[in-house]
């Protein structure tokens, strides 16, 4: 062995060289020493390879996730970008959105001029209540005035589409075609007349109906989508056979629909049997019809009553006496056949018949027994909790 110092020749088992005097290591330590040194360095290289082969799967697989999200996002630019580029594909997306019922997209196509019931979220009702008919490809592409027109098949209706590019770009630099008119007979707005009366709230479709400068005292007239609309009342007591109705516009009409409850026909005729004291006593002794206005729907309608539902009378004015009490023999609701041709606004055709005894003087001063007859109908509706008389005629 030689000296790891001078590199001189000592013998085994000296501690010391001889030449130099350096300390000498036993042969077996210094190699249990380079083999730990030479395990240490495998164990280091092992676990940088390992660190090194981990690395490398795991920035293999970011750089795949990388390459397909690029590729998706690239694929998207190109589809979104191409969708509206042509005529065809504008009508044919538009179809697609029909038929899947994407009301919210159709809805920006169709420009109607907004209003209480006419916006995206009532339109999305109407069409969701509604029974809509599938669309058909879109046919034509005939240029008009610049415009590209093609034709839907809607059933037995015809929707025209007019397209024309957009002055504006997709994703910067993909033409634009957009939709800029649907002739459209089946989806336009209607009409829905509502019963007016106070103190009940209607709603259509949750929303509720409030009355206008327009609207008449009778009804409130509330502007619509064409199709299928629930009509709820709030409020009403009883008034009507039932406080909500399901109307198409398109074959229905809400008014017809519309009928008053047993029970309000029963009240009806019994404040017109309280009425007839004060109304026949009017006709028997010919006095001022103003003195009735309680009794009717407004001053003017008393006024304007003619006696309709007092028949008459040989001898009448203002010296008649011992009015007799009034004798009814029939106050109740009209029969359907002769009503059918009313609404509700015209309210509840209440029939009365009957008579009442008084008495006047004669040209020779003799005392004379009269019978008035009852006979008319009455035409009772409720306003501010009160069934008043809204017209009457005789028969």
């Amino acid at each position: 062995m030689f000296c790891p110092n001078c590199g001189n020749e000592v013998k085994n088992g000296d501690l010391f060289c001889d030449k130099c005097g350096a300390r000498i290591e036993p042969e077996q330590e210094n190699k249990e020493k380079f083999e730990n040194v030479n395990t240490q360095s495998n164990v280091q290289s092992i676990r940088k390879d390992t660190r090194e082969s981990k690395f490398s799967s795991k920035a293999r697989r970011i750089i795949t996730v990388q390459i397909v999200i690029l590729v998706a996002f690239l694929g998207a630019f190109y589809y979104f970008g191409k969708r509206n580029a042509s005529p065809q594909a504008v009508a044919n997306q538009f179809v697609k959105d029909y038929n899947a019922h994407r009301w919210s997209k159709i809805y920006n196509t169709y420009k109607f001029n907004e209003g209480t019931f006419i916006n995206k979220e009532c339109f999305k009702k109407t069409m969701n209540q509604s029974n809509v008919q599938m669309l058909s490809t879109a046919v034509g592409l005939n240029v008009i005035d610049g415009q590209y027109v093609c034709q839907i098949t809607k059933g037995s209706d015809v929707i025209y589409l007019h397209i024309a590019k957009s002055t504006k770009k997709s994703f910067l630099f993909f033409d634009r075609y957009e939709i800029v008119e649907v002739l459209d007979s089946d989806m336009m707005t209607d009409e829905i007349k509502i019963p007016n009366f106070s103190g009940i709230t209607a709603k259509i479709d949750g929303v509720e109906v409030k009355k206008t400068n327009q609207d008449t005292d009778d009804t409130i007239s509330a502007e619509v989508f064409k199709g299928v609309h629930k009509v709820t009342f709030s409020g009403a007591d009883g008034l009507f056979e039932k406080n909500e109705y399901t109307i198409n516009t398109k074959t229905s009409n809400l008014l017809d629909q519309m009928k008053y409850s047993n029970q309000a026909a029963m009240d009806a005729a019994s404040a017109l049997r309280g009425y007839m004291p004060a109304i026949s006593e009017v006709a028997i002794k010919d006095s001022e019809k103003s003195s009735l206005a309680s009794y009717f729907i407004s001053v003017d309608a008393a006024q304007a009553y003619g006696g309709d539902l007092c028949g008459y009378a040989s001898a009448s004015g203002s010296d008649t006496k011992n009015l007799g009490e009034v004798q009814l023999t029939k106050c109740e609701k009209e029969d359907s056949d002769s009503s059918d041709d009313l609404d509700i606004t015209d309210g509840i055709a209440i029939r009365v018949e009957g008579s009442r005894s008084y008495q006047t003087e004669s040209w020779s001063g003799d005392t004379e027994n009269q019978t008035m007859e009852i006979r008319g109908t009455a035409y009772m509706i409720k306003k501010d909790g009160k069934w008043v008389i809204y017209g009457a005629k005789s028969y």
